[in-house]
């Protein structure tokens, strides 16, 4: 009877080490997805907008250029459109966009109307080319970052706002140019914050000082400041392997459980 016993215990024994090893292999979850940018568009600003990352070009602070169709200040004309290039390493769907900027000159809040233009890449030139989609009055929001933007000389204060893309955007992998353009009322100008955010063109932005929607592109620097969001293929995170338990201890009990069924010795009366 006690033979049974111990062989059941040891039974329990290597059933239960076998159970804790399978559990203890765990495999990636596909569940979760990577929300990294691309490398060479890095920025320390947290994701602002929603979905995957796949541009990241965080507000530096250091400038701001004009983006307006009713520019009243520092402009050729009444109106300017800037573009800012960005590189997809992987088919896409864009979703929504965030943008880094304020009003110049005087801070004065003001309702916004963006307008968004999806452009392929000119290869001969590296400039905007055939429009892919418009996307007109395009729903956003807005915070106060609390920081300030230099333009010429005037601190102004930065705001960041979310746009809602009317339509997502779907993109192959390649190169192209988002425009993006206010229509503010009032005497203040919408102006699109600058980013020290790495370039896959030498010359990250064009604009156009004469017209919006933009039609003769002049290349400039540096990039705006965007982030740009959606999704694309899912990239799995291996989550890491829980150790099992060693040789060592799984011999210990084994070997405890041989002692156990050892039969014992009958003494001498």
């Amino acid at each position: 009877m006690k033979v049974l016993i111990n062989l059941l215990v040891l039974s329990l024994i290597i059933t239960s080490t076998i159970n804790i090893s399978a559990a203890d292999e765990t495999i990636p979850s596909p569940g979760i997805v990577e929300t990294r940018a691309p490398a060479g568009n890095g920025s320390t600003a947290p994701q602002a907008c929603s979905g995957r990352l796949l541009i990241d070009q965080g507000s530096d602070q250091d400038s701001a250029f004009t983006a307006d169709d009713e520019c009243d200040f520092n402009c050729v004309s009444p109106q300017q459109s800037i573009t800012n290039n960005i590189v997809l390493g992987f088919d896409s769907t864009i979703s929504e966009l965030a943008i880094w900027g304020g009003y110049f000159p005087t801070n004065i809040i003001s309702s916004d109307n963006f307008t968004v233009i999806f452009h392929t890449n000119e290869a001969s030139t590296n400039l905007p080319g055939i429009v892919i989609s418009t996307q007109n009055s395009v729903a956003s929001t807005r915070v106060s970052t609390g920081n300030t933007i230099n333009v010429v000389g005037n601190m102004i204060s930065e705001q960041r706002w979310v746009l809602i893309l009317n339509q997502p955007v779907s993109l192959s992998a390649g190169t192209y140019w988002i425009e993006i353009f206010n229509s503010t009322p009032g005497s203040d100008d919408f102006v699109w914050g600058s980013s020290d955010a790495d370039s896959m063109l030498a010359s990250p932005i064009a604009f156009d000082a004469n017209a919006a929607p933009g039609q003769n592109w002049t290349a400039f620097v540096p990039n705006r400041a965007l982030q740009v969001c959606g999704s694309g293929p899912f990239e799995p995170i291996a989550v890491p392997m829980m150790s099992k338990p060693s040789t060592l201890l799984l011999l210990f009990m084994v070997a405890f459980g041989v002692i156990m069924l050892k039969p014992k010795r009958a003494t001498a009366a």
